[in-house]
């Protein structure tokens, strides 16, 4: 029986994988679908208030008089006629908010002979935020690591793209992490909601080292993405 050369039987490997599947762009606002969650929240009024009060008492006899207080009031005057002016204020707080939504895991089929670097899929989430956030990229192991899957344990690189989902142009960035046998790699980065628009789209592809020859099996690796407020 010949056997191909592992470039040639590396060819044949094919990998089908859930994360290509992820087309739906995130709504432009609540009600629309979303991937996973309901979507943001549309922008609403939470508490409203009267503040800064202030009064004035004016009264002619014979000529005018006028007197007040609070913190609204600026001045009285009196003569031919009398005024009392009022400072008017409107004051609007916008809350930090942030929404987090999307598929962080993916989950393929390879077959075929042989062995090389293997494209396992890419997963895609969405942060929409008015505030800076901060992403940590934690614990990332190869597949087959720890407790997970069989031996041996597959090198797994996961890219991260981080891009401005209303105009990439504006802004991209990236980043790799090369799992660690004990799930060291770990990466972290700071995204001001000036920089991406407030619409950070995060894809996250993975590739692993398959050796020739490989025994059928499962083979998993995880790692942990937290996304803070800063």
């Amino acid at each position: 029986m010949k056997i191909l050369p592992l470039s040639l039987a590396a060819s044949f490997i094919f990998v089908s994988a859930i994360g290509y599947s992820q087309t739906l762009p995130p709504p432009a606002f609540a009600g629309q679908s979303y991937w996973f969650g309901p979507g943001p929240s549309a922008m609403s009024v939470v508490s409203s208030g009267q503040t800064d009060g202030g009064y004035a008492e004016m009264y002619q006899s014979p000529a005018w008089t006028a007197s007040g207080g609070g913190p609204a009031l600026l001045s009285t005057s009196a003569g031919t006629n009398a005024t009392a002016s009022f400072l008017s204020q409107t004051t609007l707080t916008i809350s930090p908010y942030i929404y987090v939504d999307g598929y962080f895991s993916v989950v393929a089929t390879a077959t075929g002979f042989g062995g090389g670097t293997v494209n396992v899929g890419t997963s895609r989430f969405f942060v929409l935020h008015n505030t800076p956030v901060e992403l940590i990229l934690n614990g990332f192991t190869n597949l087959g690591s720890g407790s997970f899957g069989v031996a041996p344990t597959l090198q797994t690189t996961y890219h991260f793209d981080f891009i401005d989902y209303t105009n990439p142009a504006n802004f991209t960035d990236s980043t790799d992490i090369i799992a660690a046998d004990l799930g060291a790699g770990s990466f972290t980065t700071l995204i001001d909601n000036i920089q991406d628009e407030g619409i950070l789209q995060v894809d996250v592809s993975r590739s692993s080292a398959v050796p020739a020859g490989i025994s059928a099996g499962q083979y998993v690796g995880q790692g942990v993405i937290h996304v803070l407020s800063v």
